[in-house]
């Protein structure tokens, strides 16, 4: 797509960030108010700022013709060689959190994110990118099994009360 670029969001990023965050959280609320608060807490400035410094975060900005268009942010993840810990070692990237703009959806924007996750992730000689996804969010779940993700765990609940 023209026009489109990906880029590690960089300190003066931080209002960006805290839009699409408090946007993506908003949209958890409205689909699933029973479970998430209406307001969240936002990280401050100066914990967004050490993030971008530590060697187990990515956080990936998509713009559209200069303007932000997206966000991902990836998570560096490595199980140990335990022999008490019942999983294989491996190096796993975790996709914590995407998002794309209203006005940018429908353009392949998720779709770069998450290529440019995979392409970070061979370089980094991860064997394994992960995400989670709540069962309201079937456009995102399409997409996800159309990038070649598939469920490896299945988290169920029933409400009692």
């Amino acid at each position: 797509m023209e026009g489109i670029s990906i880029r590690e969001m960089k300190p003066e990023d931080y209002g960006i960030f805290s839009d699409f965050y408090r946007e993506l959280h908003r949209q958890h609320v409205q689909a699933m108010p029973d479970i998430f608060r209406p307001e969240t807490g936002l990280p401050p400035e100066d914990v967004f700022c050490g993030d971008l410094q530590k060697d187990d975060h990515c956080m990936l900005l998509a713009e559209a013709d200069g303007k932000p268009a997206g966000m991902c942010i990836l998570l560096w993840k490595e199980v140990p060689d335990d022999p008490l810990y019942p999983l294989l070692p491996r190096k796993t990237g975790h996709i914590d959190d995407i998002y794309v703009t209203p006005e940018f959806r429908r353009m392949g924007i998720a779709t770069l994110l998450c290529k440019e996750a995979e392409r970070l992730a061979r370089e980094r000689g991860v064997s394994h990118l992960t995400l989670m996804v709540w069962s309201f969010n079937e456009d995102a779940m399409g997409l996800y099994k159309k990038l070649g993700f598939a469920p490896t765990l299945i988290n169920m609940e029933k409400k009692i009360s």
